[in-house]
């Protein structure tokens, strides 16, 4: 597999990419005891509780922060939405 292909890169590649990243990072700080999945779902939830209801772009940050759930819950260990390689 060749990662330098002059080809231009998928958008949904490069954004599963990014959350599989993510997810990785999360897993190594909370093995390592640096934070917790907890802890971090907690500050989502309040930061989501304090936007202002009128707020522009209300349903795309509603879908952000579920998103940014989701990707905490997998790294959890929910495994929520990840294929299975075979």
């Amino acid at each position: 597999m060749d990662a330098t292909s002059g080809s231009e890169p998928d958008v949904a590649a490069q954004l599963g990419a990014i959350r599989y990243l993510v997810i990785m990072l999360i897993q190594r700080l909370e093995a390592n005891q640096q934070l917790t999945t907890v802890d971090l779902m907690a500050g989502v939830h309040a930061d989501w509780a304090a936007l202002a209801p009128d707020i522009a772009q209300g349903q795309l940050l509603d879908q952000v922060f579920r998103e940014t759930l989701d990707i905490l819950q997998i790294a959890a260990g929910g495994n929520r939405n990840m294929p299975v390689k075979e």
